[in-house]
């Protein structure tokens, strides 16, 4: 029941793909809880519908084998984690006990010169990017990356962003720096906030209730 009222909750959140849909480039925030996940899936269903090609990336393992199941089927979306999309690119394996350095520096950068080498209709080019996640890969090497998947580019292609840009920057830069790099590379880009907290309002609610 939790569940289901949880999907409930979210689904109320389309409003803010509606009410966005006319921006080819968007970045949505709102903390834990928010609904940044279910919206991202639903971005990118709704661009599969469209016709158009869809690379969905997060940064989580745990999380891009749960978006799998979760879009298993959709025709045009392609899910993958940021890195292993990277490993696609260039069609290699990691080598093993790799070094941070390799992950945030060395893959990026070989994985950008495939696709630089790669033919004007590579498979590896897009209609629509959206990202889950987004705080944690928005470094310039991996944004780098990003732009050269995405038909037209990050400056003129059509992209959706879903991040927590104060409470959950695990890797990567501080957020303080992530809102500068926002700001310098996305700084004309329209963003909506998203506040309501749909996944821990019933389970909050139920606790009250039985504690009452």
């Amino acid at each position: 029941r939790r569940i289901a009222e949880v999907k409930r909750y979210t689904e109320e959140q389309f409003v803010a793909l509606d009410a966005m849909e006319d921006n080819q480039q968007v970045i949505f925030t709102g903390p834990a809880g928010t609904g940044k996940t279910t919206l991202a899936i639903e971005a990118a269903r709704r661009g599969a519908l469209e016709g158009h090609s869809v690379l969905f990336l997060c940064f989580n393992r745990m999380l891009g084998s749960w978006l799998k199941e979760e879009i298993a089927g959709m025709p045009r979306v392609t899910v993958r984690t940021l890195h292993g999309h990277m490993l696609s690119v260039i069609g290699e394996r990691p080598p093993a006990n790799a070094a941070s350095e390799y992950w945030s520096k060395q893959l990026p950068e070989h994985a950008s010169y495939a696709l630089i080498d790669a033919p004007a209709e590579s498979d590896n080019l897009f209609d629509l990017l959206v990202i889950d996640e987004t705080q944690d890969i928005l470094s310039p090497a991996y944004l780098d990356f990003l732009d050269l998947c995405l038909s037209r580019g990050l400056r003129t292609g059509r992209w959706l962003m879903f991040g927590d840009f104060e409470l959950q920057m695990i890797y990567g830069e501080q957020a303080s720096e992530v809102r500068d790099l926002l700001d310098h590379r996305f700084g004309h880009v329209p963003r909506y906030s998203l506040r309501y907290n749909c996944r821990h309002t019933p389970r909050i609610a139920e606790t009250i209730h039985l504690l009452g």
